[in-house]
């Protein structure tokens, strides 16, 4: 006769690479407060991919607490079993946009809604990516879907990030802003027609902060929709564009971001995409469908949903 089941975990996935650097001191810390139930082991990521892939290892538990970027959690959500599995968030790394959202948890504040089973459901955005080459890459966002002028923005800030810390993405925008790209997309929104724009950028955000910049105060991970805001080409319309979203005014007609639930965006050329902050290159199609709801996460002590 087999003995009683084993109580399902959670799993620690943690960033090694995040923001400056894990210290190996700081790990330590991380563990011993992961020790004992309801937790599990923590795994280090390595390498691109890596958090998906433990993602995918450990879906028989009852979830993971993540200690990294949006990146990371991106892997970690793309992995998942997401109808039986709940998140929970540290923030560690230059781009932390849900965590911005739920208020910067600590440590402390995550292992507290992972004990005292506070849960909440927030949107997720299923996002399809047709590459150039015939392949297809499935995954799921939590935060945005960028493409054009935002993309630059974030590499920037990748190769930045050691040096410059929480001014990699200000710095990064201020750089790739003065030289603003310039494409054609057609776009149709939920279930209307095609558009075809030029535009400098795209970006879908589904929380307030986009690389930890509050772009959409009136965005929300609780409300089932995403907003989209199409970057008008040429730098002075930018900037005021730019300008009239983070203050909220009318400087700029277009600068008001549109809601929706289903998003396509083709490109007249391979583009490359950023997913809550990963670049995938030689996109040529990329869709987003709102699964409202869709994740399950430990709602940290302190946080209001």
């Amino acid at each position: 006769m087999g003995g009683p089941d084993r109580p399902r975990r959670v799993i620690g996935i943690v960033n090694a690479a995040a923001g400056p650097g894990l210290s190996k001191a700081r790990f330590m810390e991380i563990r011993q407060s992961l020790h004992g139930e309801p937790f599990g082991p923590v795994y280090l990521t390595l390498r691109r991919g890596h958090a998906e892939e433990w993602a995918r290892t450990f879906r028989n538990e009852a979830g993971y607490l993540v200690i990294g970027g949006d990146g990371t959690l991106h892997e970690v959500v793309s992995g998942m079993e997401i109808r039986n599995q709940a998140v929970a968030v540290v923030p560690l790394g230059t781009a932390t946009s849900l965590a911005r959202d739920l208020g910067d948890p600590t440590l402390a504040d995550a292992c507290g809604g992972i004990e005292t089973g506070r849960r909440g459901k927030l949107d997720l955005v299923a996002v399809i990516m047709r590459r150039g080459d015939g392949s297809v890459r499935r995954c799921r966002s939590v935060s945005s879907v960028a493409v054009g002028l935002p993309v630059e923005v974030a590499r920037k800030a990748v190769r930045w990030g050691h040096n410059l810390g929480p001014l990699a993405y200000p710095v990064a925008a201020l750089a790739a802003g003065l030289r603003p790209p310039r494409f054609e997309v057609s776009v149709r929104y939920d279930r209307g027609r095609w558009t075809r724009k030029t535009v400098a950028g795209f970006l879908a955000g589904n929380t307030r902060h986009v690389m930890s910049v509050r772009i959409f105060p009136d965005a929300s991970p609780f409300d089932g929709r995403m907003v989209v805001l199409e970057l008008v080409p040429g730098f002075l319309r930018l900037g005021l564009q730019g300008l009239s979203v983070l203050t909220r005014t009318r400087l700029y007609e277009s600068a008001k971001p549109l809601a929706a639930r289903r998003v396509s965006v083709l490109f007249g050329a391979p583009r490359p995409v950023a997913v809550d902050g990963e670049i995938y290159d030689g996109v040529v199609r990329v869709e987003l469908r709102m699964l409202p709801g869709g994740l399950t996460i430990f709602m940290p002590t302190g946080a209001h949903a």
